[in-house]
């Protein structure tokens, strides 16, 4: 890595939950008013997965970074959010 082995910045955005990204629930509400869907596993797969507040910050403690930070991306799309989480 340049300037050496030592992480010193990492950054990612995700999803935030449902509630606040309306435009996937409407859409898996008529997909569920016409065929049975099974509840997606809690654990598994899936664009929300990482929504719950300090998930990513502890795979990041998890995996030895330090000074770990999560805020609002401030992303303002109609129906849409997310957050982002990060080393400072």
């Amino acid at each position: 890595m340049p300037g050496g082995d030592e992480i010193r910045d990492v950054q990612r955005a995700a999803w935030a939950g449902p509630e606040e990204n309306p435009w996937t629930t409407i859409v898996m509400q008529a997909i569920a008013a016409e065929a049975a869907l099974a509840p997606p596993a809690p654990d598994g797969p899936g664009m929300f997965r990482c929504a719950a507040p300090d998930y990513v910050s502890a795979l990041y403690e998890a995996a030895g970074l330090r000074e770990i930070a999560e805020w609002d991306g401030g992303v303002r799309i109609p129906g849409m959010a997310c957050c982002v989480v990060g080393t400072k």
